[in-house]
């Protein structure tokens, strides 16, 4: 006996209630045929008659969706060189804005305060990254450096031979 499900239905839940299935649920549930071992289970689903991709793809009509996605990316509203300058010049004297600068500032640019506010997010997360691997740089140098002097006094003891031993 198969498990009796519990499903959605328009007055709530009740209890071992199961909605009765459409033609188009029974025809995506119907089991496949027999599978011999080696053999693509999904290739009987695609020689039966009533495949058809909208009933067992539910995303194949998706294509259009991000077609018009990628239309929307290009007409993205990007800010202006003015815009930027003034947005960096600000960002230099400090990374984080308060609320009523923040508002000020969007009004002298004429953008929404939450673009400021994203802007300014980006711009930390930015140059923070650029900032580590200017410390990584540093770091590698004086790594380099140390290590490199290391061979040297490594080399230099080598030099001077096994130790004399008293007796």
């Amino acid at each position: 006996m198969p498990p009796r499900y519990r499903e959605k239905s328009t007055v709530g839940y009740h209890a071992g209630y199961k909605a009765p299935q459409t033609e188009d649920k029974k025809a995506a549930t119907k089991p496949l045929q027999s599978v011999r071992p080696g053999e693509d289970p999904t290739s009987k689903m695609f020689e039966e008659e009533e495949y058809s991709p909208s009933e067992t793809e539910p995303f194949s009509c998706m294509d259009g969706a991000t077609t018009s996605r990628k239309k929307k990316n290009k007409n993205k509203r990007r800010f202006s060189d003015e815009q930027i300058k003034s947005l960096e010049s600000m960002f230099e004297s400090e990374t984080r804005l308060e609320p009523r600068k923040k508002m000020q500032l969007a009004k002298e640019l004429g953008l929404q305060p939450r673009q400021v506010a994203i802007w300014f997010q980006n711009k930390r997360a930015r140059w923070k990254s650029k900032q580590l691997e200017r410390d990584y740089s540093i770091l590698r140098a004086s790594y380099n450096s140390l290590a490199s002097r290391f061979e040297t006094l490594k080399k230099e003891k080598a030099s001077f031979g096994s130790p004399v031993t008293e007796n």
